[in-house]
C-alpha cells in the first residue's frame, strides 16, 4: 500500500462483490482498498463465511469488522496501533487528546 494512490476502475460495490468470491482488486474509484486489506496482502483474505457476513451486516457491524482488519493489518506490517471506533451517535467527537487544564492555583 502506498500513501498516494491512483483511482482504480471497480467501484466500491463492484469490488465488495469481487472480493466477497475471493477475488480482491483494488483500488476502487474511491481509491479505497478492500475490507481486509487482502488486495494488497493476500494472506489476509478472510474466510468465506466472514466476507458474506460483511457484506450483508448493517454500517455498525461492518464498522467494527473493520477496526478487527485495522488491527490485523498493523500486526501484519509489524506496527503496533491502537484503533478506536466511532463516537457515540449523539455524542461530539474529542476535539482534542489533550488532558483538561488543572483547576485551582498554578504552582
Amino acid at each position: 500500500m502506498t500513501s498516494r494512490r491512483e483511482h482504480g476502475t471497480v467501484t466500491p460495490d463492484e469490488q465488495l462483490q469481487r472480493w466477497a468470491v475471493g477475488d480482491p482488486v483494488c483500488p476502487n474509484t474511491a481509491g479505497e482498498c478492500c475490507p481486509d486489506f487482502s488486495c494488497c496482502r493476500p494472506k489476509l483474505l478472510w474466510p468465506e463465511e466472514k466476507r458474506r457476513s460483511f457484506v450483508q451486516a448493517d454500517q455498525r457491524t461492518r464498522e467494527a469488522m473493520l477496526v478487527g482488519a485495522l488491527g490485523a493489518l498493523s500486526a501484519d506490517a509489524g506496527l503496533r496501533a491502537h484503533v478506536i471506533g466511532n463516537h457515540e451517535p449523539n455524542r461530539p467527537p474529542p476535539t482534542s487528546r489533550t488532558p483538561p487544564p488543572r483547576r485551582g492555583r498554578r504552582p
